[in-house]
């Protein structure tokens, strides 16, 4: 499957479960957008939320995510990016939502 393919497998399933769960912006980084991932590699979201979205929601949203998708998934906070990866992360991410 082409990486575009791929990365439009993911967001078909992640983009409704991220709209549910007050997620206002969604990207997809690391190894999955550069094709790179092993069997056991996870995905990495780059996400903004609204306000009032508490760490309980965002543990439930990795959960929902999880089992749709039937791989981890680690989430990544924009607003608390570290800044000495942010410019690589920002570079290649690939916007879903």
């Amino acid at each position: 499957m082409k990486n575009k393919d791929r990365i439009n497998s993911v967001s078909q399933l992640s983009v409704p479960i991220f709209k549910r769960n007050g997620v206002t912006y969604a990207a997809i980084f690391g190894s999955f957008v550069r094709s790179e991932e092993k069997i056991e590699s996870d995905i990495d979201f780059l996400l903004e939320y609204n306000e009032g979205v508490s760490i309980f929601d965002v543990i439930g949203l990795k959960r929902e995510l999880e089992e749709a998708l039937g791989r981890k998934v680690d989430l990544v906070s924009l607003k608390y990016l570290n800044r000495n990866i942010r410019q690589r992360v920002l570079k290649e991410q690939v916007r879903i939502l």
